[in-house]
C-alpha cells in the first residue's frame, strides 16, 4: 500500500511539472567564446541530473579501483578464516570419530588461520597421540603453551594424561610433580598422582599425598579405605628392616591394626627381616 502510494504521488508530481513547463516554457542560454548552446529548462535539469549520475558512478568506479587491493585483501582474509572454521568443525567430527589422520590434516590445514591456535594444538596433540607420534604431540604441547602460556595447567594436564595413556609413568611423574608444586590443592593434580604412585608402586610418595586425597575427596571414602590397605601392605612389603617395619605398624590407627591383611603383611614381614 505504501509503494503504490508513493508511486501516485511520483505520477501526480510528474503530470504537474508537465503541465507547467508547457504552459510556461523557459529555456537556459549558456554562452561560449564562439558557442551559444540554448535548451529548454525541463532538458537542462535532465542534462545536469544525468551528468551528476554519471560523474557520481565514475568516482565511485575510480574508488573501487584505487582501493581494490586492500579489498580484495578482506575479502580473502575472510574467506580463509570461514574455511578454517570449517576445518576445525571438520577435525573434532574426525576426532570424535576416531580418524586420526584425517583429523590431523584438518587440524593442520587450519592451524594458520584459526582463531584459537591453542585450541587447535591441544587437538592436534589429541590426533597424534593417537597415531604413536609421541615426539610430535610433545612439539603441539610446546607450541600451544607458546601462544597460551597462561594456560599452563590446561596444557600440564593434557601432557601429563597422554604420558600415562602411552605408558610413559615417569615422564607423568616429572609433569605432575611440576603441576603440584604449583597446584598443591588440585584435586585432579592429586588424582593422577595418586594413580602414577600407584602403578609405580612407590608407596612412599603416596603416602605422603594420602592426607591431601582424603582432604580433597579426590575418590570415595571406601575408595580411600582400599587404597590406605594397599598402601601399607607396599609399605610393609618394601621395608628392608625390623625397625622400619615397626614404625610403619606403630603409626597405624586402631581400626588399620585391626585389618586382617594388613595384620598378616605386618607379621609376614616382621618374620622375613632380619633383626
Amino acid at each position: 500500500m505504501k509503494r503504490f502510494i508513493f508511486w501516485l504521488i511520483c505520477l501526480i508530481v510528474a503530470v504537474w511539472i508537465g503541465l507547467h513547463i508547457k504552459h510556461n516554457p523557459s529555456y537556459v542560454l549558456i554562452t561560449f567564446p564562439h558557442y551559444v548552446v540554448e535548451m529548454p529548462l525541463w532538458a537542462a535539469i535532465l542534462v545536469a541530473i544525468v551528468g551528476f549520475t554519471v560523474l557520481y558512478y565514475f568516482f565511485r568506479f575510480l574508488y573501487f579501483i584505487i582501493n581494490s587491493p586492500s579489498h580484495l585483501r578482506s575479502w580473502w582474509s575472510v574467506r580463509k578464516q570461514k574455511k578454517a572454521e570449517q576445518n576445525v568443525r571438520n577435525a573434532f567430527l574426525h576426532l570424535a570419530r576416531a580418524e586420526w589422520q584425517s583429523a590431523e590434516s584438518c587440524l593442520l590445514k587450519a592451524k594458520n588461520n584459526n582463531v584459537e591456535p591453542f585450541l587447535n594444538y591441544l587437538a592436534l596433540a589429541y590426533a597424534v597421540q593417537a597415531q604413536g607420534k609421541v615426539d610430535q604431540r610433545d612439539d603441539y604441547l610446546h607450541q600451544a603453551y607458546e601462544v597460551a602460556p597462561h594456560e599452563a595447567l590446561a596444557i600440564g594436564l593434557t601432557q601429563a594424561q597422554m604420558q600415562l595413556w602411552q605408558g610413559q609413568h615417569e615422564q607423568a611423574l616429572a609433569t605432575l610433580q611440576k603441576l603440584h608444586r604449583q597446584y598443591a590443592k588440585h584435586p585432579y593434580i592429586v588424582y593422577l598422582l595418586y594413580k602414577t604412585y600407584s602403578h609405580l608402586q612407590d608407596w612412599q610418595s603416596l603416602a605422603a599425598i594420602f592426607p591431601v586425597m582424603q582432604k580433597l575427596s579426590v575418590i570415595s571414602p571406601a575408595q580411600l579405605q582400599t587404597i590406605e590397605v594397599e598402601m601399607y601392605q607396599g609399605l610393609f612389603t618394601q621395608a628392608t628392616d625390623r625397625a622400619s617395619v615397626e614404625n610403619i605398624w606403630q603409626g597405624l590407627s586402631r581400626d588399620l591394626q585391626a585389618n586382617e591383611s594388613l595384620k598378616r603383611h605386618y607379621e609376614q614381614r616382621l618374620a622375613s627381616v632380619a633383626v
